[in-house]
């Protein structure tokens, strides 16, 4: 039984190791729950990764022509983004598709070879401790959602404020 534990543990950390590898490169492009509901690939998808809130001010006249330009090149910009990076988040997808499954029931096989070896007392408190280790996290969960939701409505509210500022502005002018 060693033998066979001894030649999967390379194994497995070079699956681990090329698959936190994968994960840090992808991280920062990788979906991630907006408080909206959206994911930050929807939203970029959409156009507004890297734009402010709400629609962009247009100018007068002549500068009518350069925002144009702009936008125009904004939207190739992103195009071209996107050509690029969708490319290698299905290489990423793959491969985690490929490795996960692996790597788990390495990570199985695993745990199921320390349990047998621990005592009967020494399951219960590794349980008790799963247990309450998932409460805590459900805990942790609920409470950064509800400081989400409150930061949302902030937002809202000075959007509102600053919404109605700007129309009195323009009726004064």
């Amino acid at each position: 039984m060693r033998s066979v534990v001894r030649r999967a543990l390379p194994v497995a950390l070079f699956a681990a190791l090329a698959m936190m590898t994968l994960w840090t490169l992808h991280a920062s492009s990788a979906p991630t729950k907006l408080p909206g509901g959206a994911s930050n690939a929807a939203v970029q998808k959409l156009g507004a990764g890297t734009t402010p809130a709400g629609p962009l001010p247009t100018g007068d006249g002549a500068q009518s022509a350069d925002v144009r330009d702009l936008d125009a090149r904004i939207k190739s910009l992103r195009a071209d983004e996107h050509a690029q990076i969708d490319p290698l988040e299905a290489q990423i997808k793959s491969l985690r598709d490929k490795f996960d499954p692996q790597i788990q029931d390495l990570v199985t096989q695993r745990k199921q070879l320390v349990e047998s070896s621990e005592s009967p007392a020494l399951r219960d408190l590794d349980q008790q401790e799963d247990q309450e280790m998932a409460a805590l996290a459900e805990k942790e969960k609920m409470e950064i959602e509800k400081v989400r939701q409150d930061f949302s409505e902030q937002r809202k509210a000075l959007q509102a404020k600053y919404a109605e500022e700007k129309q009195e502005a323009r009726k004064a002018k």
